[in-house]
């Protein structure tokens, strides 16, 4: 409590704050917490905090409070509220419809008497209760959340909507674990009621990007949750934690902004029963344990249709190629719920002709496939090729129901080959034109560094402070043009000092 002055009013009790809608409530060593906005129309306790600013002690007190202007609720409870301390009313449960509901708390008689300052004796309060939605759910939070909301029941570090997004979008979703040491704190991303078929099926997908830290002890995890009794109940529908779900390798230096190339897209499968009550709830649920951060973007929830093929990667040309002439690979997979028996997948590169295929092939649902496509022939450089898949056809007849994933693309170059003899002292930029650096784990990698042997710079490799065992990172030259050699001579200059006492062999 806290102490009121010496010429404060002898009886003088006012609300201080919403416990439910909105607030917090001290239980023992924990805290309880209660939204503000809700997914759904239900029934909440109304609770609100008293504080008797006053300096006689209170031991009866009228409570109450309205919702939306309507009709006053009352209670007369006996107390003990010395001067300075609080007492939480409870009411029973009142039901709250969609929309913004305006709740009124209030104080009155205090110990039977008058309060002698009226003027704080009301407080206002809002609850929010979101309607429901149709499918299909996008979210990219480009812009301030409408349907969904934050819960932070610790009331400690949680959801941020940070800039860019994913593909220099406006906006992303993410929690800082790294810089908050919350172990188990769970902070949720909650949807409004989300409005679905009965026995039809979803997907729901979503962007991901985090690095873990490289300690098993400090393994953030990400958990989906689905309710489908207006969040009453949940089940727990995705859940990785640590390596699986790090998409970008691991790191002991915050994650706060994530490279194009670390992003990688799930997608969860929601079978026809899971949805049976013909309405759902969803959470996305961070639990900490002081790792590093996550990030969400472009969140969706679409209906399953008969037809579905999607373009599922490009294997082949890798990102670089040594000859212009390329022979595409592309991955397809089922996603809608009839067996395909036929379909057509097509590319090109950059903005170049359209090169095609007919596949008669039998795929089932959820299975997938690997096909060549027609060679064609560009120019030395970096190019963009663009794969897309069209016209499954299933008993049900042809077309695909579904055409935001039909379309993929992927960046590669044609190498120039350089004549020999060849030499790189790594003197001007790095990596030098035509040099590539090999660090699938985005961790510690080759660099540039002062001095060199007997010249200003060296190419260097940190394995002292990388942490992280097992890594391989890979330096690779430009394509040199060796025509007519009967033999290749490779020369370098090389330092290294191992650990002293080390009796493992080092292949650094």
């Amino acid at each position: 409590g806290s102490q009121p002055p010496a010429n404060a009013p002898l009886l003088d009790v006012a609300p201080f704050a919403s416990v439910s809608p909105g607030g917090f409530e001290l239980t023992g060593c924990g805290i309880i917490s209660f939204p503000d906005t809700l997914s759904c129309p239900g029934n909440i306790i109304p609770k609100f905090r008293v504080v008797n600013n006053g300096l006689t002690t209170i031991t009866t007190l009228t409570v109450g409070y309205s919702v939306n202007n309507g009709a006053a609720v009352t209670q007369t409870v006996t107390v003990n509220i010395p001067s300075g301390g609080f007492y939480v009313a409870a009411f029973p449960a009142v039901a709250v419809g969609t929309g913004n509901n305006s709740f009124r708390f209030f104080t009155a008689s205090p110990n039977g008497g008058t309060d002698a300052v009226p003027a704080n004796d009301n407080l206002t309060k809002s609850l929010i209760v979101l309607p429901p939605i149709p499918v299909p759910v996008s979210e990219g939070f480009e812009t301030t959340l409408l349907n969904w909301t934050i819960e932070n029941p610790d009331l400690d570090f949680t959801w941020t909507r940070t800039t860019p997004g994913r593909n220099g979008s406006a906006g992303k979703l993410s929690i800082d674990n790294y810089n908050f040491d919350g172990i188990n704190n769970k902070d949720d991303l909650r949807s409004t009621a989300i409005t679905v078929e009965p026995g039809t099926s979803y997907f729901l997908n979503f962007d991901l990007a985090h690095k873990n830290y490289p300690d098993a002890d400090y393994y953030d995890s990400l958990s989906v949750l689905l309710s489908t009794d207006c969040g009453q109940t949940f089940s727990r529908i995705y859940y990785k934690y640590g390596p699986a779900l790090s998409t970008a390798g691991s790191s002991d230096d915050e994650y706060r902004n994530p490279a194009a190339g670390d992003w990688r897209t799930e997608s969860i499968s929601i079978g026809g029963n899971q949805v049976a009550s013909g309405k759902i709830v969803l959470i996305f649920r961070n639990s900490s344990r002081y790792g590093n951060f996550i990030h969400l973007d472009n969140i969706n929830l679409v209906k399953v249709g008969a037809r579905d093929l999607k373009v599922n990667a490009i294997p082949f040309p890798a990102a670089t190629a040594c000859t212009g002439q390329v022979t595409p690979s592309v991955t397809v997979e089922n996603m809608g719920t009839e067996t395909v028996t036929s379909f057509r997948v097509g590319y090109r590169i950059d903005n170049g002709t359209i090169l095609q295929q007919v596949f008669t092939q039998t795929l089932a649902p959820g299975a997938t496939t690997t096909v060549s496509l027609p060679a064609s022939n560009t120019g030395f450089g970096q190019h963009t090729l663009t794969a897309f898949s069209y016209d499954p056809v299933t008993v049900s007849g042809t077309g695909d129901t579904r055409l935001n994933n039909d379309t993929l693309q992927k960046t590669f170059s044609v190498l120039q080959p350089l004549s020999t003899p060849f030499f790189e002292g790594f003197e001007t930029g790095f990596p030098p034109s035509g040099w590539q650096i090999g660090n699938a784990n985005n961790n510690v990698t080759w660099v540039r560094k002062a001095p060199g042997r007997n010249s200003t710079y060296s190419l260097f490799f940190d394995n002292y402070n990388n942490n992280v065992a097992g890594e391989t990172d890979e330096l690779k030259t430009p394509l040199l043009n060796v025509t007519d050699a009967d033999s290749v001579i490779v020369t370098f200059d090389v330092a290294h000092k191992n650990i002293a006492g080390q009796s493992v062999a080092s292949n650094d």
